[in-house]
């Protein structure tokens, strides 16, 4: 993608911040983003630790920018009515939950050129893992340039089938929650074998840390890894029976059951 195209955010959220961080630290030009959203404080924010340009309203399109749907799933319909008269050939890009090619289309007047993109929190620190979708009849120079940007936050995973953009919200879109949540129990799980906050906070997050690291050359066999720290009869075998007695593998896949079970609910009401 050329760094001088010019990226439109419609939106200028979390999400809208994290990707714009990530294209300035990868030497995009800041002329050429625009942000608009209706929140002046907002647009201050992100003028002044961004420096790129701001608006309330549409700006005007010659054919060749980047729009990046980054609102509130419910606010999308409306964007779409403000933006079907003035598209030719640009790419549209959606971050938004729940919303499939098919609506965003229809709303467009049958538009054709949309990359769908499910990012993760871990966009503000350049760490997500972004799941993209397109309709077959995209040609490749839009797919790449939809690839570009968010390689700029992180990792990309094209998918073959819209559908499984509710599989990867239960697994990467929530994903981080459910490590945070089980961070936070190993932490509190630490306090009461008598360490102290500070102690505990230490340990549980490098060793969360450095096993993340060494999980990715064992990723198709990480039963070994377990078994290379679980000695016969010793502290962590104990552990590990508690954790299967507890069915601790089904918890997580209900979890994750239930994630995605509300990500089809949620698209089925649009």
């Amino acid at each position: 993608m050329s760094k001088q195209k010019k990226i439109v955010f419609v939106g200028g959220g979390n999400m809208a911040k994290a990707i714009i961080y990530g294209l300035i630290n990868n030497g995009y030009s800041q002329s050429n983003i625009l942000v608009v959203d209706t929140s002046n404080d907002q647009l201050d924010i992100i003028s002044n630790n961004y420096a790129v340009n701001v608006s309330t309203s549409m700006c005007k399109f010659n054919g060749d920018e980047i729009i990046i749907l980054a609102t509130k799933p419910h606010q999308i319909e409306a964007i779409c009515e403000t933006l079907k008269g003035s598209l030719s050939q640009q790419l549209i890009i959606s971050i938004a939950a729940g919303l499939s090619i098919s609506n965003i289309s229809k709303w467009l007047n049958d538009y054709k050129y949309i990359v769908r993109t499910m990012p993760n929190l871990v966009a503000k620190i350049q760490r997500s893992m972004t799941a993209l979708y397109c309709k077959d009849t995209l040609v490749q120079g839009y797919k790449n340039d939809a690839e570009d940007i968010f390689n700029t936050i992180g990792k990309v995973l094209w998918l073959n089938d819209e559908s499984k953009i509710d599989a990867v919200t239960s697994i990467s879109g929530s994903g981080p929650a459910y490590i945070f949540y089980f961070l936070d129990s190993l932490i509190e799980a630490g306090e009461k074998v008598g360490l102290d906050r500070e102690e505990a906070e230490l340990l549980a997050h490098e060793t969360l840390l450095g096993s993340a690291i060494m999980s990715e050359s064992y990723l198709d066999d990480l039963g070994t890894l377990v078994s290379n720290v679980s000695s016969k009869g010793g502290t962590t075998e104990q552990a590990i029976n508690v954790l299967k007695n507890k069915n601790f593998k089904e918890i997580i896949s209900q979890a994750v059951a239930s994630a995605f079970k509300r990500a089809v609910e949620i698209g089925n009401n649009r």
